[in-house]
């Protein structure tokens, strides 16, 4: 009985600790996960006063649509990044108020929601990323001249 028992808490301890291990690994790479969600993030981010960092973190084939004052408009990444290319000179004062205000992730997809400034026009966006690989792209990007109802 004694043996019987012994043994039982010893298979016991050794699911505990592999549990535990598990569990561990589970947490790292989910923190590693976070961590690369952050950087594409602080690479869009980034990208609104330097444009090759839009192209790091935008997928080639991503959705661009939204709204801007009042109008429907549709860019394919190509078309968003020639565009972008005419704020890079932003003085930095001019973006210091753009910020991340939602992330909301799983394992291979996240959604984020910023609000920008480029110089004195707000934008409301909302991404949609993918991880592809070991690396989060933007896939779709929604937004909005109107920062009224933010």
């Amino acid at each position: 009985n004694y043996t019987l028992r012994k043994n039982t808490m010893k298979k016991l301890y050794q699911a505990i600790v592999l549990t535990a291990l598990l569990c561990s690994l589970n947490l790292s790479a989910h923190a590693e996960s976070n961590d690369s969600l952050k950087q594409a993030l602080s690479l869009y981010m980034q990208g609104h006063r330097d444009v090759q960092h839009l192209a790091q973190v935008l997928d080639p084939k991503a959705k661009i649509q939204g709204l801007m004052k009042g109008k429907m408009i549709t860019m394919t990444t190509a078309q968003f990044l020639k565009r972008a290319e005419g704020i890079k000179n932003l003085p930095l004062e001019a973006i210091a108020k753009n910020r991340i205000k939602l992330i909301a992730q799983n394992k291979e997809t996240a959604v984020a929601k910023a609000k920008i400034y480029l110089g004195p026009d707000c934008y409301q966006d909302y991404l949609i990323l993918a991880k592809q690989g070991s690396r989060w792209r933007v896939t779709h990007k929604a937004f909005s001249s109107d920062c009224s109802t933010y």
